[in-house]
Order: C-alpha cells, then structure tokens, then sequence
C-alpha cells in the first residue's frame, strides 16, 4: 500500500479563505490541459503567489463548462491563461522553410491532420508545429473571449531554457504523467522531455510509457541519441515522489538526478513538494507569459 510521501494524489485542491481572496483581487487564472486531467492556478495580476491551486481530472468535452463555473465562483479572475498538451512536432527553422508545416507534421506523427498551428521557440532556432483544434478553442473563447492561449511544448522549452542558462553543462527535464497519478511506477503514462546544453535547446520530445522502467530506457536512449553519457544531469518531476519507482531508477542509471520544482512562487496553503511537482507545467506558464 503507497503510504505518506508515496501516497498517490488523483486530486487537490488548496485556497485562501473567500475573505482573503476578495482582498487579493483582482485575479489571474492558470490552466494545464493534459488529456482528461486538468491543473490550475491562481495568481493576483503581479503573479507574486498562488492563491488557489488544484489538480482535477476532467474530459476534455467538459473544460468549457468546468472554466464557466470557475469564472461563476470567483468574480475577481480578469484574465485567464489555459495551456493545451498535444501531438506536436519540432521543426529547425531551415528545415521548415523547404516544406510545408502539414507535411512535416504528418511525416512526424504518421497520420493526416486537417489544419496546423505553428509556434516559434523564443531565443532558439526552432518552431513547433502542431495540429490545429478549433472547436475545443473556440468553447473556451465562447466562454472568456480574452482567453490566452499557450502551446505547451513552447512553454516547456522557453522555460527549461531560461532556468538553464546560466550553467554551461547538458540537462534533460522529465517531466511525469501517470495515468493514475504520483506513486503509481507501474502505471503507464506520458513522459516530456526537454534536453538543454549550456542554455541551448536540443530537443522537446513526448513518448507514451508503459511505467517507471519504460521512462528510464527513453531517457537514456534520449541522452544516447543526443551524444550524453550517463554524467547528463536529469531533472525529474511530474507524477513521481521522493523515495518513488521513478527517482531510485533514474538515480541508478544517472549520476546526476534529482526532483525539479521549477520557479518558486510562494503558495498559499499546504502545499506540499509533491504538490509543486504537479503544478510545474502552471508555474512554466506563468513564468513564460
């Protein structure tokens, strides 16, 4: 039985009483969309703190409604940020310039797309194209017509890059998604993975998992193919834990390999470190708008 740290976390959900939440206004909210599980924070408009946050999961066909409920409870929120995961290819920029952004996004996901969406990485040389999703956009526009959107693979590199770049060494972010939440190594999932070195970006990668040894293996074919050894410092967060199937694995075959919270930005709340793990694509987002 997972127990304490290692306790899987399906849900939270941490915010200031109402009275202190009239006081901060006014309030901006932060939105992680990946598949059918929702990550939120929100901020006052200087982004000093997180004064709400909560993780639910949540069909994709219902974020409309759940973000016009959010909007119904909390009449101080004046912008919302919501951030979508999905298939995406990223592309060098002269490579992109001899084809066209569908076909070089067919080539990379090996099926049609109607329509693409190209966005450039800041402060490097490449532009991730994924495919466009208009009714789901346009649901949430209907509901908050300033609504910003942001590309999560972009945010993910943007912010990887920046907290990077001051050292001169190679790195890989890997950022963890079980299907049944933190402490669940067996479980498969999803794992995003940013490779850095000396502040550059080198890849933004996504693979299906079947569990905590499957993440292992991709990441060290990753720093393989990437010319690394096993010295490449690993950043390792998400849907893992402290004493987890995750940290002792990539602790053996990685010198270097440690948890990755990201920015700090004070919490409200009890929070705990598990908990700013699951908060780091909000927190990547906030720092990169």
């Amino acid at each position: 039985m997972a127990t304490g740290a290692n306790k899987p976390i399906a849900s939270f959900h941490h915010a200031l009483p109402a009275a202190e939440l009239m006081a901060a206004a006014p309030l901006l909210l932060w939105v992680a969309q990946d598949g059918d599980r929702l990550t939120w924070g929100v901020t006052p408009e200087d982004r000093s703190s997180l004064v709400e946050v909560g993780r639910a999961p949540l069909a994709s066909s219902d974020a409309a409604n759940w973000l016009r409920e959010k909007l119904d409870a909390c009449s101080q929120i004046t912008g919302v940020h919501w951030m979508v995961w999905q298939d995406f290819g990223m592309v060098p920029s002269g490579i992109r310039r001899a084809s066209s952004d569908r076909a070089l996004l067919e080539t990379e996901l090996g099926r049609t797309v109607a329509a693409t969406r190209a966005v450039e990485v800041v402060g490097t040389p490449y532009t991730v194209v994924h495919e466009a999703h208009g009714e789901a956009e346009s649901a949430l526009i209907a509901v908050w017509p300033s609504i910003e959107f942001h590309d999560a693979a972009v945010t993910l590199a943007e912010s990887f890059c920046r907290a990077e770049r001051p050292r001169k060494d190679a790195a890989i972010l890997a950022v963890v998604r079980n299907d049944s939440g933190p402490g669940a190594g067996s479980s498969p999932g999803r794992v995003d993975y940013c490779a850095v070195k000396a502040g550059e970006l080198q890849a933004v990668v996504r693979h299906q998992v079947s569990g905590a040894q499957d993440a292992i293996y991709r990441t060290v074919h990753l720093a393989e193919s990437l010319g690394w050894s096993h010295q490449v410092r690993i950043a390792l967060s998400g849907d893992v834990t402290v004493v987890g199937e995750h940290i002792k694995g990539f602790k053996t075959a990685f010198d270097k390999a440690d948890l990755f919270f990201g920015r700090f930005i004070p919490t409200k709340g009890a929070v705990s470190a598990v908990h700013r793990q699951l908060l780091l694509p909000v927190i990547q987002m906030i720092e990169c708008a």
